[in-house]
């Protein structure tokens, strides 16, 4: 009982955590349209270069297509405070991090690369990403 209250107490620390590490683990990206915007503006560098606005089922099966060639080895996530308010007296946008480990199957070349999430919070219920930024280290 104690492991799954200290589980449940990380996890809720990362706002979208969970579908997005099962995404990242998996390779299928599928539910990531749930806790996207219908429009999503994305700024990725290399290896997943690609900028502008998209749709969010677009942005699924690019990374369907994308991650095949990569292993996630390893991931940390990572933010100013758990859950960041862009204003003091709101909750209504987040930022937060992931830095990916990866392995390219084709090369063997390890990379690291960090997505930032610009969040917010559609009708006071659910978290949306609406920003999507991708930096290699």
């Amino acid at each position: 009982m104690k492991v799954i209250i200290l589980f449940l107490a990380i996890t809720q620390n990362f706002l979208l955590m969970q579908p997005i590490q099962k995404a990242v683990e998996t390779g299928n990206f599928t539910k990531l349209s749930d806790v996207c915007t219908r429009m999503i503006s994305i700024n990725f560098e290399k290896p997943f270069l690609k900028s502008g606005y998209i749709k969010r089922k677009s942005l699924t099966k690019y990374f369907n297509k994308k991650f095949v060639n990569y292993k996630v080895q390893k991931t940390e996530w990572s933010s100013l405070k758990n859950l960041v308010g862009l204003r003091k007296d709101d909750d209504t946008y987040a930022v937060q991090s992931l830095n990916l480990y990866l392995l390219s199957t084709e090369s063997g070349e390890k990379i690291v690369y960090k997505f930032i999430f610009f969040m917010v919070r559609e009708k006071g219920l659910k978290w949306k990403i609406y920003y999507l930024r991708g930096i290699r280290i």
